[in-house]
Protein backbone atom coordinates (compact mmCIF):
# COMPACT_ATOMS: atom_id res chain seq x y z
CA UNK A 1 0.00 0.00 0.00
CA UNK A 2 1.52 3.54 -0.93
CA UNK A 3 0.52 6.72 1.67
CA UNK A 4 0.96 9.39 -1.52
CA UNK A 5 1.87 12.66 0.04
CA UNK A 6 0.27 15.72 -2.28
CA UNK A 7 2.44 18.40 -3.53
CA UNK A 8 1.08 20.94 -0.93
CA UNK A 9 1.52 18.93 1.81
CA UNK A 10 5.44 18.68 0.64
CA UNK A 11 5.62 22.06 0.49
CA UNK A 12 3.35 23.23 3.62
CA UNK A 13 4.50 26.86 5.00
CA UNK A 14 3.59 25.39 8.20
CA UNK A 15 4.36 21.91 10.36
CA UNK A 16 0.96 20.39 10.99
CA UNK A 17 -0.99 20.93 14.44
CA UNK A 18 -0.10 17.83 15.43
CA UNK A 19 3.56 18.07 14.64
CA UNK A 20 3.94 20.95 16.53
CA UNK A 21 2.09 20.06 19.68
CA UNK A 22 4.11 17.25 19.83
CA UNK A 23 7.09 19.12 19.70
CA UNK A 24 5.77 21.91 22.43
CA UNK A 25 4.41 18.83 24.54
CA UNK A 26 7.82 17.04 24.45
CA UNK A 27 10.06 20.19 25.76
CA UNK A 28 6.77 20.93 28.43
CA UNK A 29 5.48 24.19 26.48
CA UNK A 30 1.85 23.33 26.38
CA UNK A 31 0.54 25.42 29.65
CA UNK A 32 -3.25 25.46 29.42
CA UNK A 33 -5.81 22.70 29.77
CA UNK A 34 -7.07 23.80 26.66
CA UNK A 35 -3.84 23.65 24.61
CA UNK A 36 -3.16 19.96 26.51
CA UNK A 37 -6.87 18.84 25.63
CA UNK A 38 -6.26 19.53 22.04
CA UNK A 39 -2.99 17.77 22.01
CA UNK A 40 -4.45 14.76 23.17
CA UNK A 41 -7.37 14.70 21.66
CA UNK A 42 -5.05 14.84 18.08
CA UNK A 43 -2.99 12.60 19.21
CA UNK A 44 -5.97 10.07 19.74
CA UNK A 45 -7.09 10.68 16.54
CA UNK A 46 -3.91 9.95 15.15
CA UNK A 47 -3.39 6.57 17.07
CA UNK A 48 -6.83 5.80 15.70
CA UNK A 49 -5.75 6.73 12.16
CA UNK A 50 -2.64 4.73 12.33
CA UNK A 51 -4.20 1.91 13.37
CA UNK A 52 -5.93 1.72 10.79
CA UNK A 53 -3.54 2.12 8.39
CA UNK A 54 -1.36 -0.75 9.90
CA UNK A 55 -4.74 -2.91 9.55
CA UNK A 56 -5.05 -1.76 5.77
CA UNK A 57 -1.37 -2.87 5.10
CA UNK A 58 -1.68 -6.16 6.84
CA UNK A 59 -5.32 -7.17 5.30
CA UNK A 60 -5.02 -5.12 2.36
CA UNK A 61 -3.37 -4.68 -1.31
CA UNK A 62 0.27 -3.34 -2.41
CA UNK A 63 -1.53 -1.50 -5.05
CA UNK A 64 -3.94 0.07 -2.81
CA UNK A 65 -3.12 4.33 -2.65
CA UNK A 66 -3.69 6.26 0.71
CA UNK A 67 -4.10 9.85 1.46
CA UNK A 68 -4.48 11.30 4.71
CA UNK A 69 -6.14 14.12 7.02
CA UNK A 70 -6.75 15.31 2.94
CA UNK A 71 -8.47 18.87 3.55
CA UNK A 72 -10.08 19.92 0.73
CA UNK A 73 -12.62 23.32 -0.25
CA UNK A 74 -15.84 22.25 -1.64
CA UNK A 75 -18.25 24.51 -0.66
CA UNK A 76 -16.52 25.04 2.40
CA UNK A 77 -13.51 23.58 3.45
CA UNK A 78 -13.22 20.80 5.73
CA UNK A 79 -11.33 17.25 6.12
CA UNK A 80 -10.93 13.65 4.89
CA UNK A 81 -9.45 11.61 7.46
CA UNK A 82 -8.14 8.60 5.36
CA UNK A 83 -8.83 8.30 1.19
CA UNK A 84 -8.41 5.09 0.06
CA UNK A 85 -8.30 4.60 -3.75
CA UNK A 86 -8.72 1.10 -5.22
CA UNK A 87 -8.81 -0.16 -8.57
CA UNK A 88 -12.41 -0.23 -8.86
CA UNK A 89 -13.83 2.56 -6.23
CA UNK A 90 -12.98 5.39 -3.90
CA UNK A 91 -13.68 5.06 -0.07
CA UNK A 92 -13.67 7.71 2.19
CA UNK A 93 -12.67 6.39 5.70
CA UNK A 94 -13.57 8.55 9.11
CA UNK A 95 -11.71 7.46 12.32
CA UNK A 96 -12.80 7.93 16.05
CA UNK A 97 -10.79 6.66 18.16
CA UNK A 98 -13.51 6.78 21.16
CA UNK A 99 -13.20 5.09 24.63
CA UNK A 100 -15.75 3.92 26.52
CA UNK A 101 -19.88 4.10 24.96
CA UNK A 102 -20.97 5.53 21.96
CA UNK A 103 -24.43 5.91 20.92
CA UNK A 104 -26.68 7.16 17.99
CA UNK A 105 -30.27 7.93 19.41
CA UNK A 106 -32.55 10.26 17.91
CA UNK A 107 -30.22 11.65 15.10
CA UNK A 108 -27.54 12.88 18.47
CA UNK A 109 -24.11 11.30 19.60
CA UNK A 110 -23.61 10.10 23.14
CA UNK A 111 -20.37 9.27 25.27
CA UNK A 112 -20.95 7.46 28.25
CA UNK A 113 -25.06 8.70 28.43
CA UNK A 114 -23.42 12.26 28.00
CA UNK A 115 -24.42 14.50 24.33
CA UNK A 116 -21.89 15.11 22.47
CA UNK A 117 -21.82 18.74 20.95
CA UNK A 118 -20.48 17.37 17.13
CA UNK A 119 -22.11 14.95 15.62
CA UNK A 120 -19.39 12.34 13.95
CA UNK A 121 -21.88 10.35 11.95
CA UNK A 122 -23.46 13.67 10.16
CA UNK A 123 -19.78 14.83 9.65
CA UNK A 124 -19.06 11.06 8.00
CA UNK A 125 -22.21 11.56 6.19
CA UNK A 126 -21.48 14.88 4.70
CA UNK A 127 -17.65 13.93 4.09
CA UNK A 128 -18.68 10.81 2.06
CA UNK A 129 -21.40 13.20 -0.08
CA UNK A 130 -18.58 16.11 -0.76
CA UNK A 131 -16.34 13.18 -2.04
CA UNK A 132 -19.03 12.04 -3.95
CA UNK A 133 -19.49 15.60 -5.76
CA UNK A 134 -15.86 16.34 -5.99
CA UNK A 135 -15.04 12.87 -8.24
CA UNK A 136 -18.42 12.73 -9.83
CA UNK A 137 -17.27 16.25 -11.42
CA UNK A 138 -14.65 14.48 -13.38
CA UNK A 139 -16.28 10.80 -13.62
CA UNK A 140 -20.15 9.93 -13.32
CA UNK A 141 -19.35 6.10 -13.44
CA UNK A 142 -16.75 5.90 -10.43
CA UNK A 143 -17.87 4.06 -6.90
CA UNK A 144 -17.73 6.38 -3.98
CA UNK A 145 -18.22 4.66 -0.54
CA UNK A 146 -18.10 6.06 2.41
CA UNK A 147 -17.30 4.52 6.25
CA UNK A 148 -16.94 5.68 9.72
CA UNK A 149 -14.59 3.59 11.84
CA UNK A 150 -15.21 3.26 15.57
CA UNK A 151 -11.57 1.84 16.55
CA UNK A 152 -10.71 2.22 20.26
CA UNK A 153 -9.55 -0.45 22.10
CA UNK A 154 -12.52 -0.28 24.94
CA UNK A 155 -15.30 1.31 22.73
CA UNK A 156 -18.67 0.00 22.65
CA UNK A 157 -20.62 1.36 19.71
CA UNK A 158 -24.84 1.30 19.92
CA UNK A 159 -26.45 2.70 17.03
CA UNK A 160 -30.25 3.48 17.13
CA UNK A 161 -31.01 5.69 14.36
CA UNK A 162 -31.02 5.39 10.88
CA UNK A 163 -27.21 5.72 9.31
CA UNK A 164 -27.63 7.06 5.53
CA UNK A 165 -25.26 6.02 2.85
CA UNK A 166 -22.12 5.22 4.97
CA UNK A 167 -21.21 1.99 6.58
CA UNK A 168 -20.49 2.04 10.53
CA UNK A 169 -17.37 -0.26 11.27
CA UNK A 170 -16.21 -1.09 14.91
CA UNK A 171 -12.68 -2.28 15.97
CA UNK A 172 -13.55 -6.19 15.53
CA UNK A 173 -14.71 -6.16 11.85
CA UNK A 174 -12.20 -3.63 10.66
CA UNK A 175 -10.65 -6.66 9.24
CA UNK A 176 -14.20 -8.07 7.75
CA UNK A 177 -14.23 -4.76 6.36
CA UNK A 178 -11.53 -4.90 4.82
CA UNK A 179 -11.13 -7.97 3.24
CA UNK A 180 -14.68 -7.23 1.86
CA UNK A 181 -13.24 -4.43 0.02
CA UNK A 182 -10.76 -6.62 -1.40
CA UNK A 183 -13.49 -9.03 -2.36
CA UNK A 184 -15.38 -6.48 -4.07
CA UNK A 185 -12.55 -5.30 -6.08
CA UNK A 186 -11.71 -8.73 -7.28
CA UNK A 187 -15.18 -9.14 -8.20
CA UNK A 188 -15.02 -6.02 -10.46
CA UNK A 189 -11.43 -7.30 -11.83
CA UNK A 190 -12.48 -5.60 -15.13
CA UNK A 191 -12.43 -2.33 -13.45
CA UNK A 192 -9.29 0.42 -13.98
CA UNK A 193 -9.97 3.52 -12.29
CA UNK A 194 -7.65 6.27 -13.16
CA UNK A 195 -5.85 6.82 -9.64
CA UNK A 196 -3.23 9.37 -11.33
CA UNK A 197 -6.33 11.96 -12.47
CA UNK A 198 -8.25 11.60 -8.85
CA UNK A 199 -4.87 12.53 -7.07
CA UNK A 200 -4.15 15.15 -9.35
CA UNK A 201 -8.07 16.40 -9.06
CA UNK A 202 -7.93 16.60 -5.21
CA UNK A 203 -4.21 18.22 -5.14
CA UNK A 204 -6.28 21.11 -6.93
CA UNK A 205 -8.53 21.38 -4.71
CA UNK A 206 -6.49 20.98 -1.27
CA UNK A 207 -6.35 23.51 0.83
CA UNK A 208 -4.16 24.12 4.01
CA UNK A 209 -5.75 22.93 7.35
CA UNK A 210 -7.44 26.26 8.43
CA UNK A 211 -7.41 25.68 12.29
CA UNK A 212 -3.46 26.05 12.69
CA UNK A 213 -0.99 26.34 14.10
CA UNK A 214 -1.55 29.95 13.60
CA UNK A 215 1.58 31.24 15.77
CA UNK A 216 4.91 29.48 16.68
CA UNK A 217 7.12 30.13 19.73
CA UNK A 218 10.27 32.77 20.12
CA UNK A 219 13.80 30.74 20.40
CA UNK A 220 13.68 32.67 23.61
CA UNK A 221 10.23 31.16 25.14
CA UNK A 222 11.82 27.74 23.90
CA UNK A 223 15.00 28.04 25.20
CA UNK A 224 13.40 28.66 28.98
CA UNK A 225 11.95 25.18 29.04
CA UNK A 226 13.09 21.58 28.15
CA UNK A 227 17.02 21.25 26.48
CA UNK A 228 18.49 18.05 25.46
CA UNK A 229 18.27 15.54 23.03
CA UNK A 230 16.30 13.08 24.42
CA UNK A 231 15.72 8.84 22.99
CA UNK A 232 13.43 8.68 20.00
CA UNK A 233 11.88 5.44 21.34
CA UNK A 234 11.05 6.26 24.88
CA UNK A 235 11.51 10.20 25.18
CA UNK A 236 14.24 10.14 28.14
CA UNK A 237 16.41 13.08 28.10
CA UNK A 238 18.96 10.73 29.97
CA UNK A 239 21.29 10.21 26.58
CA UNK A 240 24.89 10.32 26.08
CA UNK A 241 26.32 10.95 22.22
CA UNK A 242 29.47 8.47 20.94
CA UNK A 243 31.25 8.97 17.75
CA UNK A 244 28.60 7.09 15.76
CA UNK A 245 25.62 6.69 18.21
CA UNK A 246 22.97 8.54 21.01
CA UNK A 247 22.56 5.83 23.23
CA UNK A 248 19.61 6.35 26.05
CA UNK A 249 19.82 4.83 29.60
CA UNK A 250 16.97 2.06 28.58
CA UNK A 251 19.02 0.89 26.19
CA UNK A 252 17.52 2.22 23.05
CA UNK A 253 20.15 3.27 20.41
CA UNK A 254 19.67 6.04 17.57
CA UNK A 255 22.14 6.55 14.69
CA UNK A 256 24.51 10.29 16.13
CA UNK A 257 23.48 12.17 12.87
CA UNK A 258 19.58 11.20 12.45
CA UNK A 259 19.55 12.65 16.36
CA UNK A 260 20.45 15.59 15.77
CA UNK A 261 19.18 16.35 12.85
CA UNK A 262 15.87 15.31 14.43
CA UNK A 263 16.15 17.62 17.32
CA UNK A 264 16.80 20.71 14.99
CA UNK A 265 13.91 19.81 12.87
CA UNK A 266 11.74 19.67 16.17
CA UNK A 267 13.48 23.52 16.76
CA UNK A 268 12.35 24.31 13.64
CA UNK A 269 9.05 23.16 14.32
CA UNK A 270 8.75 24.91 17.14
CA UNK A 271 9.76 28.72 15.62
CA UNK A 272 8.25 27.68 12.45
CA UNK A 273 7.43 31.39 11.98
CA UNK A 274 10.59 32.95 12.58
CA UNK A 275 13.00 33.90 9.26
CA UNK A 276 15.63 31.91 10.72
CA UNK A 277 17.79 29.82 13.51
CA UNK A 278 21.15 30.45 14.73
CA UNK A 279 24.04 28.23 16.26
CA UNK A 280 23.87 29.65 19.57
CA UNK A 281 20.07 28.97 19.64
CA UNK A 282 20.63 25.48 18.43
CA UNK A 283 23.82 24.59 21.10
CA UNK A 284 21.48 25.75 24.37
CA UNK A 285 18.70 23.68 22.49
CA UNK A 286 20.51 20.67 22.27
CA UNK A 287 22.13 21.45 26.21
CA UNK A 288 25.44 21.96 24.44
CA UNK A 289 25.82 18.24 23.92
CA UNK A 290 26.98 18.17 20.25
CA UNK A 291 30.38 20.35 19.76
CA UNK A 292 30.45 23.54 17.53
CA UNK A 293 32.19 21.70 14.05
CA UNK A 294 29.78 18.77 14.38
CA UNK A 295 26.82 21.06 14.34
CA UNK A 296 28.13 23.14 11.70
CA UNK A 297 29.07 20.34 9.32
CA UNK A 298 25.15 19.06 9.57
CA UNK A 299 24.10 22.48 9.46
CA UNK A 300 25.85 23.67 5.98
CA UNK A 301 25.45 19.97 4.59
CA UNK A 302 21.46 20.09 5.07
CA UNK A 303 20.59 23.71 5.63
CA UNK A 304 20.61 27.02 4.04
CA UNK A 305 23.22 29.36 5.15
CA UNK A 306 22.26 33.35 5.43
CA UNK A 307 25.66 35.32 5.72
CA UNK A 308 29.06 33.88 6.92
CA UNK A 309 31.33 34.21 9.96
CA UNK A 310 29.61 34.77 14.00
CA UNK A 311 26.60 35.65 12.67
CA UNK A 312 25.66 32.85 10.40
CA UNK A 313 22.00 31.74 10.43
CA UNK A 314 20.64 29.24 8.75
CA UNK A 315 16.99 28.94 6.81
CA UNK A 316 14.17 27.78 8.53
CA UNK A 317 11.81 25.10 6.06
CA UNK A 318 9.03 26.81 6.42
CA UNK A 319 9.63 30.68 5.95
CA UNK A 320 9.36 32.04 2.61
Amino acid sequence: MQIYQTKLSKASPVPTQLEFLQAADQRNLLKTKKELSLYHNLEAGNQGEEFVLDMLVKFGCKHWIVLRNLWLDHYGIYENDIVLLTSHAIYILEVKNYEGEFEYKNSRCYMNGRKLKENCIHQAEKAWMNLREICHSIDQSIHIKGALLFVGEHNEVVIQSEVDGIEIVTRNTLRKFIQSIKKEEEFHHYSSLNTQKFLSHFERNEVLNPFGPLKSYLPEEVLKEKHGIYCNECGNYDTQLTRKFLKCINGHVELRDSAILRTINEFEVLIFKNQHMTRTHLMKFMDNKVSKSSLINLLNKHFIRIHNGRHTKYKIKYST
